[in-house]
């Protein structure tokens, strides 16, 4: 649900005439660097398959639009009303494949680990992104201690969080709840 989220985002956000900026999930699920490499690999399969079926029209493909569109009403058209600036396309311009398929793409390319052994070469350069592609990235940072300590991930539309704190170590969450900052372009999309 996720991933699909993040997905239409980046959508909306393109069709928005915003190509040009960044567009990032975060994925924290553990502190672990090892495990964080076994979630990356869960995560590319997962988006493979979702790249194939809406590339090659599959038995699935009905049913991961649908799902999507679920989605799409449930958490973010719902916004229409409460956001009234901002434009929130209509459903069937959204499954477009000239609209889709190019950021499943683009995210597929751009699933990164970002933790204390993550290789120069391997970490999320935004500028050089933009600078050698002409366009913003699609990408899912997956990590840790890293991600949740004042690292900036530009664009941040979703959040996948797996932590919990106990009532006196509340105030500790809720400092993690800056994560969207200021978004008046997107707020509406922002989810956690």
């Amino acid at each position: 649900r996720a991933i699909l989220s993040f997905i239409i985002t980046c959508v909306i956000r393109n069709i928005r005439q915003e190509d040009l900026e960044h567009k990032t999930m975060l994925l924290h699920v553990t502190r672990f660097t090892n495990v964080q490499e076994e979630i990356k690999k869960l995560v590319q399969l997962e988006l493979e398959e979702i790249r194939q079926n809406t590339i090659n029209k599959t038995e699935k493909t009905f049913s991961l639009l649908k799902k999507m569109k679920s989605i799409y009403f449930e958490e973010f058209y719902i916004n229409k009303f409460k956001y009234e600036e901002m434009l929130y396309p209509d459903w069937e311009d959204i499954s477009k494949s000239e609209y889709l398929n190019p950021v499943i793409k683009d995210i597929c390319l751009n699933i990164k680990c970002l933790n204390g052994e993550t290789k120069p070469e391997n970490d999320l350069n935004y500028d050089d992104y933009k600078e050698r592609e002409g366009k913003g990235i699609c990408a899912i940072a997956i990590g840790g201690d890293k991600l949740s300590r004042g690292l900036t991930l530009k664009g941040l539309t979703i959040s996948y969080f797996l932590r919990s704190a106990k009532a006196p170590m509340y105030d500790t969450l809720m400092q993690m709840g800056r994560w969207f900052g200021y978004r008046k372009d997107y707020e509406g999309l922002c989810k956690i």
